[in-house]
């Protein structure tokens, strides 16, 4: 997208801003650590294909101008996560209003 990290969290959403946070903070790490942890798991292969596999279906259903396709595959995410939604809608105002000065 040839986007800067000023322009990114400059028209950033708080949630993005966590996110952004989340991912910054693996990179500040060993990074030696985490090329280990995936290379040495057997399974990393395997779960790597279904997560792109995920992804793909995911932007079928979204991108297909079928609003009820997309509106059918967010909602299968949603019932995964059941009735932690709630809690974490709770948890991540929580983060939201600690990074704002927000009581």
């Amino acid at each position: 997208m040839k986007m800067d990290n000023n322009t990114a969290l400059y028209s950033s959403t708080p949630v993005f801003k966590i996110n952004y946070d989340l991912i910054g903070r693996l990179f500040a790490q060993d990074l030696g650590l985490y090329q280990n942890l995936i290379s040495k798991n057997i399974h990393f292969s395997d779960v790597l294909d279904l997560f792109l596999s995920v992804v793909e279906e995911g932007r079928g259903s979204l991108l297909s101008g079928q609003n009820e396709k997309g509106l059918l595959f967010l909602e299968d995410i949603r019932e995964f996560f059941q009735d932690s939604c709630r809690n974490s809608l709770d948890e991540s105002n929580k983060f939201i209003s600690a990074l704002y000065g927000e009581q």
